[in-house]
């Protein structure tokens, strides 16, 4: 320990306990705490600014019409998640919010995100519009689980169909689409975002996605053709810096943590030494 090193107080050090039972060490702050991407930013996130920041300046561009794909990268628990969780809640007051997860268990099943995203089409599509893709998506994960084959014709239908929708829901509130680990996604989920992605550049349509680094991807070719799209538009997270972490620290404990306790959690992250 360090000259300067105090240790932990009794009251600090049951705080942490708590706080480490519900926190990935990744720039985030416990999943219930209010999240703010104004001037109180930096009370939350550690060491994302310049995301955040990128983030905020495509909402804008958005809202006059000009929708792009971002991409959010970096290694596993770096804190993608939640910086796609404080997106979508900054975005709520004046975007429609859809959202959707890519999950192991679902690489193989047809249409797993675009059932997800269906879900939460806005009402201005109309109801008899959402009806008909949640039902599309159902009938192909059916078909699917029997060991049918799905029509080329058939995903290619319901790949306009949903990018339509969208595109018209648009047209009245802005649409944001966060899509968390991207590479679980199943190729036809896949195959229908890249479509999307390539007609919002008048839309306003903002699609987020995160993928992991290193990670195999259920369509590998596919995938990185996505991510071309966001060529420009990649807001990379690197580990938090042993800096960051007692930053964080101190916001989460309310008081200076000891060099022992930022030790151990640069040790588990794998920070960087700054």
């Amino acid at each position: 320990m360090g000259p300067s090193a105090l240790p932990p107080s009794p009251a600090g050090s049951r705080r942490f306990a708590l706080l480490a039972a519900r926190w990935r060490v990744a720039g985030q702050r416990p999943v219930d705490d209010e999240c703010d991407l104004g001037e109180g930013a930096k009370r939350v996130f550690a060491e994302r600014q310049e995301q955040l920041a990128g983030f905020t300046a495509a909402l804008t561009e958005c809202q006059a019409g000009n929708g792009r794909l971002l991409a959010v990268t970096g290694p596993f628990a770096s804190g993608k998640t939640s910086l796609l969780r404080a997106f979508a809640e900054h975005a709520a007051g004046s975007f429609h919010v859809l959202r959707a997860t890519g999950a192991r268990s679902e690489r193989e099943l047809p249409l797993s995100l675009v059932g997800q995203l269906s879900h939460d089409l806005p009402l201005a599509i109309g109801p008899a519009g959402r009806a008909e893709l949640v039902r599309e998506a159902h009938s192909i994960a059916v078909r699917h689980g029997r060991g049918s084959p799905v029509p080329a014709a058939r995903l290619a239908r319901i790949r306009h169909n949903a990018t339509a929708a969208l595109l018209a829901a648009g047209e009245r509130t802005p649409l944001l689409l966060t899509i968390d680990d991207l590479h679980h996604a199943d190729p036809a989920s896949l195959h229908c975002l890249l479509y999307l992605v390539r007609r919002i550049r008048s839309a306003r349509v903002l699609v987020v996605v995160s993928g992991s680094e290193p990670a195999e991807p259920a369509d590998p070719e596919t995938y990185a053709e996505l991510m071309d799209q966001a060529s420009g538009d990649h807001l990379a997270l690197a580990p938090l810096s042993r800096h960051g972490i007692g930053e964080l620290l101190a916001e989460a404990l309310g008081e200076r943590p000891a060099d022992l306790l930022v030790d151990a959690c640069e040790r588990a992250t794998g920070a960087t030494r700054c």
